[in-house]
């Protein structure tokens, strides 16, 4: 298997920078965050079929990924090349990200 290119769309950064900052402030166990979200990194760049498809969204084949221990959601689009994130959501929330 071949590990594809991995890159965030700028709202996918807006969305980490804003949990991160939000973690910090927040929580005790700091490193969670930043340790989580390199594994789902590692992890959608490996085996990018491993999220479940996300059919609300306007752009094809994006797929959601659960990061249990940071409770967001990871969504991303995949092609040979590439990964792109394309947001970081709460999962608490009612409803997904408009991508």
């Amino acid at each position: 298997m071949n590990e594809r290119r991995l890159r965030l769309t700028a709202v996918a950064e807006q969305h980490i920078d804003n949990k991160r900052a939000w973690w910090r402030k927040n929580r005790d166990n700091q490193e969670i965050f930043e340790l989580e979200l390199e594994q789902a990194f590692a992890q959608i760049s490996i085996l990018p079929g491993t999220g479940t498809i996300y059919p609300i969204s306007d752009i094809g084949g994006v797929r959601r990924l659960h990061l249990r221990k940071i409770d967001c959601h990871l969504y991303y689009s995949a092609n040979a090349q590439d990964i792109v994130v394309q947001a970081l959501w709460c999962a608490r929330r009612k409803r997904g990200p408009l991508i």
